[in-house]
């Protein structure tokens, strides 16, 4: 839930901006210094649950993906794994891909299949419009998206389910909200929780109610599966992260950001333990 102790509230309390862009996380701090990539990896998938909580929407996250035949073997393919952040209800989209030689090299003959998880997709394919979408650049060959496949870990998507886990391929795309956006949201949270500590001192709040959101909040976000809460889901492999952020060095004997509590590293960057 989002209330006066997550990493969403307090950071977003201190003035900090954070928006979502072509379904990367980007936080711009108020204090104009630079975010440790080290912490933005290692606390990614939490703040993001927390703004799909704030905007009463669930975010998808791509896991992996697995090559092979299906519709018993007729056709070949690629199935990507997905999972909804909030409710932690998997999901999936089936792509069409070749999974055999296009010609003979030295590695084999046309027609010969494909070294395992490799793949080859057409230019004017759902896969590449898909991957185009994500804002990835594409990889110099139609037959390496294999050795690219990791990059989709670094985005937050939506999609439109179809029928039970199988998501609408063409409507997965990055998720967008802007700081300003989210900073209104957060506002509404807020001041409802000052309403309520004046009501009530001796009660701490440690919920938001139902229905305290404003249409303009539900229109922030992109169409998803409505959520009420945050699940433990596990933490993902998330590989390399695209930041424009710089790392931050501490001063001798801080621990570095990857061995801090959250506290810990808001108390320090709070007071400017850094060189």
């Amino acid at each position: 839930m989002i209330n006066q102790t997550s990493l969403l509230y307090r950071m977003l309390s201190r003035g900090d901006e954070i928006s979502i862009n072509q379904g990367v996380l980007d936080i711009r701090p108020a204090s104009q210094k630079p975010v440790s990539v080290s912490w933005v990896k290692d606390n990614r998938d939490q703040l993001v649950k927390e703004v799909a909580v704030l905007l009463e929407r669930d975010l998808l996250v791509y896991l992996d993906y697995s090559a092979g035949g299906y519709s018993s073997n007729c056709y070949s393919g690629i199935t990507l794994q997905f999972q909804w952040l909030v409710s932690c209800v998997d999901g999936y989209a089936i792509f069409n891909a070749d999974l055999k030689r296009a010609k003979s090299t030295k590695s084999g003959n046309k027609g010969t299949p494909l070294p395992k998880r490799q793949f080859r997709a057409g230019l004017r394919s759902k896969f590449v419009k898909f991957w185009k979408r994500s804002g990835i650049k594409m990889p110099p060959r139609l037959s390496s998206f294999h050795d690219y496949m990791g990059k989709l870990k670094q985005r937050v998507f939506i999609a439109n389910d179809l029928e039970g886990e199988k998501l609408d391929k063409d409507s997965i795309e990055p998720f967008n909200i802007t700081a300003s956006e989210i900073s209104k949201c957060y506002s509404l949270i807020a001041d409802k929780n000052q309403t309520n500590n004046i009501q009530d001192t001796d009660k701490t709040q440690t919920i938001y109610p139902d229905k305290v959101f404003t249409q303009s909040c539900n229109r922030a976000a992109s169409e998803g599966n409505i959520t009420t809460g945050i699940s433990n889901c596990g933490t993902r492999s998330s590989g390399s992260t695209d930041t424009s952020s710089s790392i931050i060095q501490y001063k001798e004997g801080k621990k570095p950001p990857s061995d801090q509590t959250n506290e810990e590293w808001l108390d320090d960057y709070n007071k400017g333990d850094l060189h």
